[in-house]
């Protein structure tokens, strides 16, 4: 019996990688893009995500950025900046084999707005955390910095 629910299981796991990167040239990032990818073979459903950036919650990657501008290096980023910014919400299912992109800009003027990017290297990454689980209530997380490798955790109940 064990067994069969075990085998049953693993033929509906999700598993949630994440995703951090960019286009550049010698000028600097022409775009930049986080994302989650449901690489498993069941649909990943959300429990929880969470973004952080110096010890402050944002709701999602473009708030952050607008909190590191002043309003004239806003009015100017988002004159030559286009971009997607999606929210994870709580029950949302990201089935097998689809990603959302949770932040994705291009610019069209990509050495004017270097600065901003710099800070989200290294140590000064955002970090983020996604609870997600199966239709079998199994739970697993992942968390990190935006470049994070972490495999997800499973969730002890």
């Amino acid at each position: 019996q064990e067994l069969m629910t075990a085998a049953e299981k693993a033929q509906l796991w999700p598993n949630i990688n994440v995703a951090f990167g960019g286009i550049s040239d010698p000028e600097g990032f022409k775009e930049v893009y986080f994302k989650i990818s449901n690489d498993g073979i069941g649909p990943a459903i959300i429990e929880e995500f969470s973004l952080t950036y110096h010890e402050k919650e944002f709701d999602s990657w473009l708030s952050i950025c607008r909190d590191q501008l002043t309003e004239e290096q806003e009015n100017a980023f988002f004159e030559h900046v286009e971009y997607k910014n999606s929210m994870l919400k709580r029950k949302q299912i990201i089935p097998a084999g689809e990603s959302v992109i949770l932040f994705q800009m291009g610019f069209d003027q990509p050495e004017n707005f270097q600065y901003l990017f710099r800070r989200f290297f290294g140590d000064q990454q955002p970090k983020f955390s996604l609870r997600y689980r199966s239709v079998f209530e199994d739970e697993w997380k992942v968390e990190g910095k935006l470049d994070t490798d972490d495999p997800p955790v499973p969730v002890e109940k």
